[in-house]
Order: structure tokens, then C-alpha cells, then sequence
């Protein structure tokens, strides 16, 4: 009886212990490894042409009947990122719920400019055109909060800016010079805005992580430049009335420093992947308990299922 009592108060004792010990564990569940992630690997995405977006211009010199068209066609856009997953602040788990994107890419943007004929009588026929690309390198930076939705999918949305390079100007078409004041000749002018124009962009989508295979990450990014990218200078020439003349957007003869301002802003759908970290957070669950889990939602997945 003496031994029993005994037992029970050292039991009575130690049980406040206990059940700190095991709610210290249960927080522990994800024990830091080596510190924050780094990672990062190749990147690219598709420019969707869409007037949703202002990714064009367009402008009738009612006078001359002649429009101006400047349509965005299907770009793209390739890097490299470099992802910083934030583990760990001052002591504070953070459970790989936060990161920051950066890098280098290569965008180029591709446009068609159209110069048609919308006289009542020209049926809106096509009188000179051609395309041309309009390079620039971009270092972006972004916060993302990634939330998780299964073991292995996550959700990310962020919010960050960026901060593109232009090398250069555009002329078309190459032989312009030979033929400029010729009946029917025309000219384009693309001139950047500036060497460096930031923007601010805005980037959601869904990632796939894998133990040991890394990172695959399908998004959607917005990106808008402050301020817009290019101002556009066309003329096309025309013989009217035995004179012949060169004919602008906003008029002629003397309205040929008016241009047409490209915004450049765009939408694209691009997958990133990223290499396996080798930092992080390292899941210290014990095996049984992890097959318990496993068959636990496997029942209830079963249930559901049978469930009218």
C-alpha cells in the first residue's frame, strides 16, 4: 500500500513535466538544419499579347486617312533567379513561409507596326509594315509569402519591383535611307525612354517541391514600367496632288516630333525551376508517426468518398 501511494505521487509529480516535454516537442516538429534557403535555378516565361494590358498603340491621321498601328505580338522572356527562403528570423521559425526573388533575365518584347489606308473607299488595305524587337535586361526584386496547401504543393503570391536596362534604339526597316522620299517608302524610330526604367510587377502561381529533385514553380506575372519604354516615330511617304510629302500619326509636314508612346507593360505565364537546397527546415517526425498520419488520411479520403 506504502509502495503504491509512493508511486502515485511521484507520478503526480513528474506529469507536469511530462506534458511540458511533449508540447515542446510538438513545436519542434520542424527542427532548423543549417540556417535560411538559398537556392535558384533557370527561369522563363511567354508574353501574352493582349490589349487588356495597353501593350500597343494605335492612331488615325484623320486628315492624310492613314492609321498607325503598333500591336504587341507573342514575346518571351529567359533568366536566371536566385531564391533567399527565409527559415528563420531572430530565433523565430518561420516555416519556409517567406522569400525573396531576385536575378538576371533577358525580355524581348516583340511588335508589329502597321501603316493601312482607311480612306472610305481603300477597304483599310495594308500600305507598308514590319516587325521589330525591343531588348532589355532586367534585375527584379520580390517578397513572396508562400502558403502551403499539401505536403508538397505550395501557393505563393508576391509584390515586388524591378529595374530594366535598354541598349538601344530601334530603326526600321534597314534600308530606309536609300529610298526615304520616295513615293511609298516609310520609316520607324523607337526611341527607349531611358537606359534604366524601373517598374513594379506583381507575381502569383503554384510550387512543387520534392525532397530531393528541388523546386517547380508555374506562375503569372504582371509588370507594369514607370514610365513607358519607347516613343515611337513613324512617316510614311505618299504622292498626293503631284506633291509628295511625308505623312505622321498626329499629321503632316509639320508634326513629325509628335510620337507614340509605348507603355511596354505586359502579362506572362512563365515555370521557374529551383535546384535542391541544401539548407532548411528538416522534418524530425518519427517514421511510425508519419505512416499514421499517412493512413489516417487515407481513411478519411475513403470516407468522403463513400459519403452520399
Amino acid at each position: 500500500m506504502i509502495k503504491n501511494t509512493a508511486y502515485l505521487v511521484c507520478c503526480l509529480l513528474l506529469l507536469p513535466s511530462l506534458i511540458r516535454g511533449q508540447t515542446e516537442d510538438s513545436k519542434n516538429r520542424f527542427v532548423v538544419e543549417q540556417g535560411n534557403v538559398i537556392t535558384g535555378g533557370p527561369t522563363g516565361d511567354v508574353i501574352i499579347p493582349t490589349d487588356m494590358f495597353g501593350s500597343g498603340f494605335e492612331v488615325t491621321n484623320v486628315e492624310e486617312n492613314v492609321r498607325f498601328n503598333i500591336k504587341s505580338l507573342v514575346s518571351f522572356r529567359v533568366g536566371a533567379t536566385v531564391r533567399f527562403d527565409l527559415v528563420q528570423f531572430k530565433k523565430m521559425k518561420m516555416g519556409n513561409m517567406f522569400s525573396l526573388t531576385t536575378g538576371i533575365y533577358y525580355n524581348q518584347r516583340r511588335f508589329q507596326l502597321n501603316i493601312n489606308d482607311v480612306a472610305p473607299n481603300a477597304n483599310d488595305s495594308l500600305l507598308a509594315g514590319g516587325r521589330f524587337n525591343f531588348v532589355s535586361y532586367e534585375i527584379p526584386i520580390i517578397p513572396h509569402l508562400h502558403l502551403q496547401a499539401t505536403d508538397r504543393l505550395w501557393l505563393h503570391f508576391g509584390v515586388g519591383v524591378g529595374v530594366e536596362f535598354f541598349p538601344s534604339h530601334i530603326y526600321i526597316p534597314d534600308s530606309f535611307e536609300d529610298k526615304l522620299g520616295e513615293n511609298g517608302t516609310w520609316y520607324y524610330y523607337g526611341a527607349r525612354k531611358s537606359l534604366v526604367v524601373p517598374n513594379a510587377k506583381v507575381n502569383f502561381g503554384i510550387e512543387y517541391r520534392t525532397p530531393k529533385a528541388g523546386y517547380l514553380s508555374l506562375g503569372f506575372t504582371f509588370q507594369r514600367p514607370f514610365p513607358n519604354v519607347m516613343t515611337g516615330y513613324a512617316e510614311y511617304w505618299s504622292t498626293r496632288n503631284g506633291d509628295t510629302y511625308a505623312i505622321y500619326p498626329y499629321g503632316s509636314k509639320d508634326h513629325g516630333n509628335d510620337g507614340m508612346k509605348i507603355i511596354g507593360q505586359f502579362f506572362s505565364i512563365g515555370a521557374s525551376y529551383y535546384i535542391p537546397p541544401s539548407k532548411g527546415l528538416k522534418d524530425a517526425t518519427p517514421d511510425w508517426i508519419k505512416e499514421r498520419q499517412k493512413e489516417a488520411r487515407k481513411k478519411r479520403r475513403e470516407r468522403l468518398l463513400r459519403t452520399p
